[in-house]
């Protein structure tokens, strides 16, 4: 398998976008960092908020990742080599999302939704799978 590229793996309209991401640390604080990319520079805005989904949630979004400072992790290229390396060596690029809810799409989606909404009401715990059979435990 070839490895991926950065214009395999941005918009197209690279200089014109706003993205923003997450990576992994390493050192005295390791784990999860807010990231977003400057003119082809990753850029830590942990400061910003603590989780993505908390930094998606700000009205004023667009404004503070464009004015967003912090401490500079190395180019895009090298996170996404660091990324692709086996192991991956930090700081590397992680799933966006961290804390939001993922909705999936598909024929399952509406009926797992009900099953959620009907447990949580009845106070049941989760369903236990045996023998591909559902049960649940009050």
């Amino acid at each position: 398998m070839n490895p991926l590229s950065v214009t395999d793996a941005v918009p197209n309209d690279l200089d014109n976008a706003l993205l923003v991401g997450r990576v992994w640390l390493d050192g005295p604080h390791a784990g999860p960092a807010l990231v977003s990319v400057h003119d082809g520079q990753v850029i830590d805005i942990t400061d910003l908020g603590p989780t993505m989904a908390d930094l998606l949630e700000r009205d004023d979004l667009l404004e503070v990742v464009k004015r967003a400072e912090g401490k500079p992790l190395g180019s895009l290229e090298t996170l996404l080599a660091n990324s692709q390396a086996s192991p991956a060596q930090a700081p590397y690029l992680l799933a966006p999302c961290d804390v939001q809810a993922v909705k999936a799409c598909g024929v399952t989606f509406a009926v797992s939704l009900m099953e959620r909404v009907i447990e949580e009401q009845a106070g049941a715990t989760p369903p236990v799978l045996t023998n591909c059979v559902t049960t649940y435990r009050h």
